[in-house]
């Protein structure tokens, strides 16, 4: 299953939108990490470092049962989507990947999800804004099933999609101390 999704973002302030863009939900472990939670997700940070232009974190991701599709969890079990997440981006290239691996279950060795993204400011005409665009691969091996759990798992992304742009927005706007975002605010 492949999936493509872009987000466009208009960045506040003066400074570089794409830096900006890049420093404050990107390079900013507590973006993603805020974001998850809201999701439904417990998070722990496995590795999180910036060494040159390229930055690399891990992330275990539990998705809590009541977050995960009804017709997933009775075909693979509630903790089959634990993940690992790991990301790496390149802030001279403006490109990164996501690759996420199960952690056991049945899914373990079943699963494989990588995505390529990037991010580019758009044209001159609209020089604050901010383009994220990221090609997602999904497969599940898995015998008569695999294609639904996959068409699943993109039908959840695409439908989270508009609250992730949101509260990316919402992260953006609140600048680097991240006033003004709370629960309310940030339901997906």
């Amino acid at each position: 299953m492949q999936l493509t999704l872009t987000n466009q973002y208009d960045v506040p302030g003066t400074d570089n939108p794409l830096n900006t863009y890049e420093d404050a939900c990107i390079k900013d472990v507590n973006c993603p990490l805020t974001s998850y939670r809201k999701m439904g997700n417990n998070i722990t940070v496995l590795k999180n470092s910036v060494e040159g232009d390229v930055l690399e974190r891990e992330l275990l991701i539990q998705p809590n049962p009541d977050s995960v599709p009804a017709t997933l969890r009775s075909l693979a079990g509630d903790d089959a989507f634990d993940c690992i997440q790991t990301t790496r981006y390149d802030f001279a290239t403006h490109t990164g990947s996501v690759d996420t691996r199960m952690t056991g279950g049945f899914l373990k060795d079943r699963f494989n999800s990588s995505a390529q993204f990037k991010v580019r400011c758009d044209t001159p005409d609209s020089p604050r804004k901010v383009s994220y665009e990221a090609s997602t691969k999904i497969e599940v091996s898995i015998f008569v099933v695999g294609g639904k759990i996959a068409n699943s798992l993109a039908a959840q992304m695409k439908e989270r999609q508009p609250a992730t742009q949101e509260f990316n927005q919402q992260w953006l706007n609140a600048g680097p101390a991240q006033e003004g975002i709370t629960e309310e605010t940030t339901q997906p």
